[in-house]
């Protein structure tokens, strides 16, 4: 059964820096091939255009001009045509033949609520444009996480659609195993992108004080494909300035996943905002299934299922006692390391690895086919 995923980002088999939607891309496309169907991943041209830098040619990835996706589609017929967030609803239609799953990924429209520049109006017009797109014409939506349910449904509603109606299926991130035990000695991995949401805190100095002269290191470069310079905010640039951290910029994700395996934890704190509280941290979902623990808060997802798990440490950022205990227990005991990365491959296993996320979306096809 053929199926066509649209991303809205480079994805990792084209060799180059990615972020969470090429990702997200890149795993339905392996988990959906794993239930035996044959997947194509489109890639913008435009997105290839504005990176600038060398691409790689990749089996099972089409770069192509969006005002040629929907000829693309009608030629292919796939089963569906599944579209990562909303970004390409400007450049699909209804046809017949032609079904569209919507991938409700990433809440935008929060995400961009954390700006404040000039532009946030016509912003968040745009993409509330798109959205409401998406859903009219979405035959089936396919929802990250679990806490999305009721965004999802108020959004349909908006739509003019009964979310009853409308088949829903959760799909979490899926993330290949890259399987790794702890380094000799403790190291840690601190953040991703720098974003409109990061807003490094008070917390990071309690993570630069616990952890001492352990050697922390920090992916801080902005995503590629951003014009405007997040701000690192005045913790981070302290330590940034002191010389105390490993500054990497982005790499492809492939490297990242080398730099990653080894740590002894993924630090991945933030603070407490409702886009946070709907977001499947992906950064986090890699960190576990490359076998690293993650240090993280109470209030995502994610914060869950490392607790329910033990596969990190949970600690509130607006808690300082919490943040000091987790990254000192995660800096001193190798052997409660390898528990906690332990369970953290067995999580992954259970919940991200791509046969296993994409199941639900792939019984859904098999229906329609």
């Amino acid at each position: 059964m053929r199926v066509v995923v649209v991303s809205n980002d480079l994805v990792p088999e084209m060799g180059t820096p990615v972020a969470a939607p090429g990702l997200r891309a890149s795993g339905l496309a392996a988990g959906l091939r794993a239930h035996g169907h044959d997947v194509t991943v489109v890639v913008d041209a435009a997105v290839v255009e504005r990176y600038g830098g060398a691409v790689g040619d990749a089996a099972g990835v089409e770069v192509i001009a969006m005002d040629g996706l929907m000829p693309f589609l009608e030629d292919r017929i796939p089963v569906a045509a599944v579209l990562i967030n909303a970004n390409q609803a400007d450049h699909v239609f209804e046809s017949p033949g032609v079904r569209f799953v919507y991938d409700l990924f990433a809440p935008r429209l929060l995400e961009v609520g954390q700006r404040s520049d000039g532009d946030q109006a016509a912003t968040l017009d745009r993409i509330r444009t798109r959205k409401l797109k998406a859903l009219g014409m979405a035959s089936a939506v396919v929802l990250n996480g679990r806490r999305k349910a009721g965004y999802a449904a108020a959004w349909l509603e908006r739509a003019g659609r009964d979310p009853k109606a409308v088949p829903t299926v959760l799909v979490p991130m899926p993330v290949e195993l890259f399987e790794s035990s702890p380094d000799a000695e403790p190291r840690l991995v601190l953040g991703g992108y720098l974003q409109h949401w990061s807003r490094p805190g008070e917390w990071l100095d309690l993570v630069a004080g616990a952890a001492g002269d352990i050697p922390i290191e920090m992916v801080t470069g902005k995503h590629w494909g951003t014009s405007r310079e997040p701000d690192p905010g005045s913790h981070l640039s302290a330590l940034i300035e002191s010389g105390r951290v490993v500054r990497r910029e982005p790499m492809p994700f492939d490297e990242f996943r080398r730099v990653l395996a080894g740590a002894w934890a993924f630090v991945d704190l933030f603070d407490d905002t409702l886009e946070r509280r709907l977001a499947m941290v992906t950064r986090s979902v890699v960190a576990l299934a490359t076998g690293v623990p993650v240090i993280h808060p109470p209030f995502t997802e994610i914060g869950s299922l490392v607790h329910g798990a033990g596969a990190g440490w949970v600690a509130d950022p607006s808690q300082p006692a919490a943040v000091s205990e987790a990254v000192a227990a995660a800096t001193t005991d190798r052997g409660e390391v390898e528990g906690h990365g332990a369970a953290a491959l067995a999580l992954t296993r259970q919940v991200f690895e791509p046969k296993a996320a994409t199941a639900p979306l792939a019984a859904l096809l098999r229906e329609w086919s």
